[in-house]
């Protein structure tokens, strides 16, 4: 039962056969509380001067946090995948999250007010970083790494299908320099903005990835 002393600054409770601790200010606001639940698991909350929820840790692998009207603004918690999860609230739900990838990488998305994702930070299969911008599903741009280390940034039509890459670098030991390919509703390359091996600037149309035109700069 809990300690009956007014003048108590700290108080030991059992209820449904859980066992608590709580502590006091000198005008009896509940700062800290120490227990457990009815599954088993520990208990620690703490408040504000005013009493307010501001922090609650769960023995299940949970932490709330608590802005000044008792709304929960972050948290971190375990997955179902068991690997750690750190998430940030709005008013409407979560705005931001980050855990770990299926690949074993850091994976970080953001949200909109709405509820749907509009960004995300991670890794490609290949361990280079990637960087989204995601619109009704599907990845309307993104930045990453191509297979020479040079960046890419690849962008998507409405439907979500390849429309256009742009490339730092796209030949093998750096001699080409950068590159613009623009794709068909298909997925096929049907015009390229690039540069020659000797370093003249060149536009060519394909056609069944054939070279159907090209424009080049005279030697």
């Amino acid at each position: 039962a809990p300690d009956q002393d007014a003048n108590a600054a700290v108080s030991a409770f059992l209820h449904n056969g859980a066992g608590g601790v709580s502590t006091y200010s000198a005008n009896r606001t509940p700062l800290v509380s120490l227990g457990s639940n009815q599954d088993g698991f520990g208990r620690v909350g703490v408040q504000d001067a005013g009493g307010k929820n501001r922090a609650l840790i769960g023995g299940e692998g949970a932490l709330a946090v608590f802005n000044q009207s008792g709304k929960q603004v972050a948290g971190v918690t375990v997955t179902d995948s068991q690997v750690g999860r750190v998430a940030v609230w709005g008013a409407k739900g979560v705005l931001a999250e980050m855990t770990e990838a299926a690949g074993g990488s850091g994976f970080v998305q953001v949200l909109n007010a709405r509820n749907e994702q509009v960004s995300e930070l991670g890794s490609d299969e290949k361990g280079n970083g990637l960087i989204s911008i995601v619109q009704k599903g599907h990845a309307a741009g993104s930045l990453s790494v191509n297979g020479v280390g040079a960046g890419i940034l690849t962008l998507a039509n409405a439907q979500g299908k390849l429309g256009l890459d742009a490339l730092g670098d796209h030949e093998s030991g750096g001699s080409r320099g950068g590159a613009i390919i623009a794709y068909n509703d298909g997925g096929a390359g049907v015009a390229a903005l690039g540069s020659t091996p000797e370093g003249k600037g060149v536009v060519a149309i394909f056609e069944q990835s054939k070279v159907t035109a090209e424009l080049k700069t005279n030697s």
